[in-house]
């Protein structure tokens, strides 16, 4: 891995003009344990387009080594006008205002480049935008795979200690369903999602 990995921080119609380049990225990160995701490149920059479309406070943080991206991490509004997929509504019945809430989307990353303090800078530059934008928590989902699944590396190890050392606490009471194909399966089929919350520091910028 090189050391002169740097990150780019963009917001609004400069971090859409990414869309296809980090689609890519998914879709090669995201094949492995625990998310074995199935998909072409094309249709995941659709996807991603359509996600981001009018999305309020659209946030990329992109990490370059030279001029490969080798890692990239989004956030936008919880609230999304534009899909219906019951996530507003779960928490909003769970005391929540999504309008409150900044969700960090995603965050993927080549695995030579991990352990190296890259993960930790894609939280703190999503939250330090989330404070500026001035949202009172963020949150993230992941997918809940059953410990002795097929596919689980050996040496595989969950996230959880490393969210909760960033001050998330799991949300066993937020679980949604959202589907894709596996890269094991024949079809696509439902995965649960469980959501993880922090709340942040009152910071001094716009309005929510």
């Amino acid at each position: 891995m090189s050391t002169n990995v740097a990150i780019l921080s963009l917001s609004g119609a400069d971090a859409l003009e990414y869309i296809p380049e980090v689609a890519k990225l998914h879709v090669e990160v995201f094949r492995d344990f625990p998310y074995l995701y199935d998909r072409d490149p094309k249709f995941e920059a659709r996807l991603l387009s359509m996600f981001f479309a009018n999305a309020e406070s659209p946030f990329f943080a992109l990490a370059f080594d030279d001029k490969n991206l080798v890692g990239a991490s989004t956030a936008r509004s919880l609230c999304n006008r534009l899909v219906t997929d019951g996530v507003e509504s779960m928490f909003r019945a769970n005391g929540y205002d999504p309008e409150e809430i900044c969700y960090l989307a995603d965050s993927v990353l080549l695995p030579a480049y991990r352990g190296s303090g890259l993960g930790r800078k894609f939280f703190q530059l999503r939250e330090e935008h989330a404070v500026e934008n001035g949202y009172r928590r963020c949150c993230f989902c992941a997918v809940q795979r059953d410990d002795h699944h097929p596919q689980r590396p050996a040496e595989y190890h969950p996230l959880d200690k490393l969210w909760g050392s960033l001050g998330y606490l799991e949300h066993p009471e937020l679980e949604v369903e959202f589907t894709w194909k596996d890269i094991d399966q024949p079809a696509a089929t439902a995965k649960r999602m469980r959501y993880w919350i922090k709340n942040l520091p009152l910071g001094t910028s716009t309005s929510k």
